[in-house]
């Protein structure tokens, strides 16, 4: 076979050539640069002039609302001032009045104070003497119109023997004692014929309003004072104030501690019996002829 010898490598003298740095960073920042142009924006810059201009606008509506504000408070302070310096005026003019006042014109005031008073007690006595300040049954027709032409003011409750007219005689008891500038009476329907039929009484209980020996008007059943027999005393108060068969000036002058008590209430606490519900008025219609009384 043939032999071969085991030559060397020949050697080359090449070597390449590097690229100069700074091309190679030039190239590496252009090839960075082209990436974050092609990457979307987390946070995308904000338009500066349209945010300070909402700024602004923001600021500006603050201060004229805080002037607006300050003008108000401007006018409210003037009208106060002129409000309390209307009253100290009329203060004042008191004041001078009084001040002027002499030793006769005291006597002279006091004069007066005292006539009224005297007037006053005289009313009472009088009212006292006819029965007011109690509420008291007519025994017979025949006293009723006595006791209508004695008093400018009474109020007459036509009756029988039923829950609904005892509900009503509690709450006329009640106000008889509260109102002694009228008399307060009751007659029983069923023994009066004659003046059921005069008066037109059809339904019990009815109350006649009678002014100066005149029937004014009529409550009759408890269709006005809510249709239930759990109205409360002020409710017929309020009722008879309307047609100034008693002197009401806004206020009952009843005590606080009755004011939320009804008589069906009252009458509840009095009898273990009750069942404490509250139940619709039965009134009772009245057939009236000048002989007799029927009832249904």
């Amino acid at each position: 076979g043939r032999e071969y010898k085991l030559t060397q490598r020949p050697k080359f003298n090449f070597r390449p050539k590097a690229p100069k740095r700074d091309v190679l960073i030039l190239a590496s920042s252009n090839t960075v640069q082209n990436k974050r142009k092609n990457r979307p924006a987390l946070f995308p810059p904000l338009p500066l002039k349209s945010h300070f201009s909402s700024e602004r606008k923001l600021l500006q509506n603050l201060f004229n609302s805080t002037m607006e504000n300050r003008a108000v408070q401007e006018i409210l302070e003037k009208q106060l001032l002129t409000v309390a310096k209307a009253v100290e005026d009329k203060l004042d003019e008191e004041i001078s009045a009084l001040d002027r006042v002499d030793d006769d014109d005291l006597e002279a005031l006091r004069e007066r104070r005292l006539q009224q008073m005297k007037k006053m007690a005289e009313k009472r006595s009088r009212w006292i003497s006819l029965g007011h300040g109690e509420y008291t049954e007519i025994p017979a027709e025949k006293d009723f119109f006595s006791a209508v032409k004695a008093s400018d003011r009474v109020v007459c409750h036509f009756y029988r023997e039923n829950w609904p007219c005892k509900v009503v005689d509690k709450h006329l008891s009640i106000l008889a004692k509260q109102h002694m500038e009228t008399r307060f009476v009751k007659i029983n329907a069923e023994k009066s014929p004659f003046l059921a039929e005069k008066l037109k009484i059809v339904v019990l209980p009815t109350i006649a309003l009678i002014k100066n020996a005149k029937v004014d008007d009529y409550v009759v059943g408890f269709d006005e004072l809510g249709g239930k027999d759990d109205f409360s005393t002020e409710e017929l108060e309020e009722r008879l104030a309307k047609a100034q068969v008693i002197f009401f000036e806004g206020e009952s002058s009843l005590k606080s501690s009755a004011k939320t008590r009804s008589v069906r209430q009252s009458s509840n606490a009095d009898s273990s019996d009750s069942d404490g519900a509250v139940h619709p008025s039965p009134c009772y219609e009245l057939t009236t002829s000048p002989a007799s009384v029927e009832w249904p």
